[in-house]
Formats: C-alpha cells, sequence, structure tokens
C-alpha cells in the first residue's frame, strides 16, 4: 500500500526527538508499516530540517511555514500549514491517508487517498477553550469540522477515547481500538544503573493539565521522610518558569532538575530505568505512552487515577493510581513507592504494546477498509 500519515510535528531523524505521544506514535507505526509499504510522513518544517529526507523507510515531506514546535501555533500558520499540505499531499495518489491530530485531519480529508483515517489520542470537544484560552478556539472549531466528515474509519489510541468519540456522535461500528506502545526492543537495550539517590522522574509537556506543578509540591512532603529524595523533570513547555519558581519558593533547590526536552529518546529511556519512581499527575490523558515506558523498564509508578490510565495499566498494576490533583495522597504514594513496597508489573506489556505488533494492527485495519 502508498500510505500517508499525517502530524502536525515530527522528529528530525533516527534519534527520535520526540516531544508527545501523537509524534511518537506517528514515528513508531510509520516505521513498522515502512517494512512493508510505502510511507510517506507529511509534517510541518521545524527549524533547522531539511524540505525532504527519509529515514527508519519512510521519507518524511516537511511543509511550510517554519515553525517551532508549540502546542498554540498562531492561526495563521496552522491554516497554511493545512493549506500547504493537502497541495504536496495532491501531488501524489495514496491508498490511505491518515491524519493524527486536530491540525493534520483537514488534511487528510482533504486528499485524493482512496481511504480516509482519523486516528485519535483524545477529545477535546467543548474542552479546548478550559485547556488553552482563547488560543483553543481554532482547536474547537477545526475538531468539530473533523468530527462531521464521513472518515472512512475512527482509529482509536484507547477505549476511553473511543467511549469520547461514541459521546461525540461518531458511529462506534466506525471506530477501531489500537493502543499506544513501547519500542521493546530499545527497551531491552536500555541497561543502566540506577541513580545514587532516591530519584523520581517525570516525562511531561509543561503544560497546564499535565499538573506537574502537584508533583513539585508533594516533594517537601516526599522529603520530610526521604531527605535525600531527587526529582527529575524532562520536557519544556509554557509552563517551564513557573514551576522553576515553584520549585524554589517552596525551597526544593538543587533537590529538582529541570532536564528540559530531550532530543534523544534513548537518554530519555536511561533516566527512567536509572530512577526508583516515574510519575504522571496529569489531569488529562488519551492514553499515557510515558506511564507504560516505565512500567517496560520496570520502574514503579504514581499516576493520576483517571480513565486512560487505568486502562493502560490495567487498574494500577506495578504502581500506584492518586487523586488526581492532590498533593498529599499524591506525597504519601511516592513516599511507598520509593520506600520500596511496590513491585513494578511489567507481565502483559510485551505482549500488549510492542509497537511492531500495534503497527501490524493498524495496517489490517487499513487492508480491511473495503
Amino acid at each position: 500500500m502508498k500510505i500517508a500519515l499525517v502530524t502536525e510535528y515530527f522528529p528530525g531523524s533516527e534519534r527520535r526527538e520526540i516531544s508527545g505521544g501523537v509524534e511518537a506514535r506517528v514515528f513508531y507505526v510509520g516505521k513498522h508499516l515502512a517494512e512493508r509499504n510505502d510511507v510517506t510522513v507529511y509534517a510541518s518544517l521545524q527549524p533547522g530540517l531539511p524540505r525532504e529526507s527519509e529515514f527508519e523507510g519512510m521519507k518524511v515531506v516537511r511543509v511550510r511555514p517554519e515553525v517551532e514546535y508549540s502546542q498554540s501555533s498562531s492561526l495563521a500558520k496552522r491554516i497554511t500549514f493545512i493549506r500547504n499540505t493537502v497541495k504536496e499531499m495532491r501531488k501524489e495518489s495514496y491508498d490511505v491517508a491518515d491524519g493524527y491530530s486536530f491540525v493534520s485531519y483537514p488534511a487528510a480529508w482533504n486528499s485524493r487517498a482512496g481511504k480516509k483515517i482519523a486516528t485519535y489520542h483524545d477529545v477535546w470537544t467543548g474542552e479546548w477553550m478550559i485547556h488553552f484560552g482563547l488560543k483553543g478556539i481554532m482547536g474547537e472549531a477545526l475538531e468539530r469540522y473533523a468530527l462531521t466528515r464521513r472518515w472512512d474509519k475512527f482509529i482509536a489510541v484507547s477505549e476511553y477515547t473511543k467511549g469520547k468519540l461514541v459521546k461525540a456522535g461518531v458511529n462506534p461500528e466506525k471506530i477501531s481500538v489500537v493502543h499506544n506502545g513501547v519500542d521493546y526492543e530499545q527497551v531491552k537495550e536500555t541497561r543502566v544503573a540506577k541513580a545514587e539517590t532516591p530519584t523520581v522522574c517525570a516525562v511531561s509537556r509543561l503544560v497546564k493539565y499535565k499538573r506537574i506543578g502537584d508533583l513539585i509540591e508533594a516533594m517537601p512532603e516526599v522529603r520530610k521522610k526521604i531527605p535525600d529524595a531527587r526529582l527529575v523533570i524532562i520536557g519544556g513547555g509554557p509552563e517551564e518558569q513557573r514551576l522553576k519558581e515553584l520549585a524554589r519558593k517552596l525551597g526544593l533547590g538543587e533537590s529538582v532538575e529541570f532536564m528540559g526536552f530531550i532530543k534523544d529518546h534513548k537518554k530519555v529511556l536511561d533516566t527512567i530505568k536509572s530512577s526508583h519512581a516515574f510519575c504522571l499527575p496529569s489531569a488529562v490523558e488519551g492514553f499515557g505512552i510515558s506511564i507504560i515506558e516505565a512500567m517496560a523498564l520496570n520502574v514503579p509508578y504514581v499516576a493520576s487515577d483517571i480513565p486512560a490510565i487505568r486502562e493502560a495499566t490495567h487498574g494500577g498494576a506495578g504502581g500506584l493510581l492518586h487523586k488526581t490533583g492532590d498533593a498529599k495522597d499524591l506525597s504519601e504514594k511516592l513516599v511507598n513507592v520509593l520506600e520500596g513496597n511496590v513491585k513494578a508489573d511489567a507481565d502483559f506489556i510485551e505482549k500488549e504494546y510492542d509497537w511492531k505488533n500495534l503497527a501490524q494492527k493498524v495496517e489490517e485495519i487499513y487492508r480491511s477498509i473495503n
């Protein structure tokens, strides 16, 4: 098959400079689809990257205008990206076009592909302005547009997301569920020693709904019980300065390290593996890839007790779920994990969440569409 995958952002090389779950899914699904198919990825042009390249068997076409990574890029640039992507895609004839985000759905829909798919991580209809204020108006409009198109198939990354699609009016018979996953080959190759001091790791975009502030607020209580406990935060975003100021205000000093966005995903996995606990305090997730990576690396976790995370972790296997937004509950459960009272559980991860197997399911869905 000749397949087009459409996403707003995409890694620049085999180093997997992944900044979020959407990019991770496109990268790994595309990589494995390319073992048997002709795969082209369309993404926005980012500074320092070529207009066209090829790696991991995929052709990558980056579309102007040039933009920095951001969850709230300008309306004008995103509209231009959609328009230019449609023009680029119409130069080719694809069997399948699969859009992966609210910005890429219009481009996939308006392509000339024989089969048109919308892959959904989450449904935010009615919630965009809650999370992004007035900047969320565009997301609301584009998602409503996408949900009214007659797609050949919707692929949801979780049963939770499927349920939200059904509530938004999508025929459940049009929806297939294929979870997100992990690169199990890379996980098996990750061998690093544990940090010398008890360490909590978080991997997240630094935006409000990820609630990293709750984790920082939990650390003083954690350190009362475990004085040398540290927190390592991987990721960047608009909340970074506020979170650094919060850590200073709480007197956490060097016990909190902001590592920023790490381009090499191997280093991200190494950092998770070297930690004694992983934490995802987010209030909003469509699935929670980072939790699955931590589980695959045999690192116990504390995560928000929200539907998508309960689904991904089989109800909290190998970790603890805390009350979302409750820093005290979070601190108590982090102490429990750091004291060695929680055993990691990765028994079902390879079977259910290996990207290679998940990509095969996606391909089977593509081929099953009449």
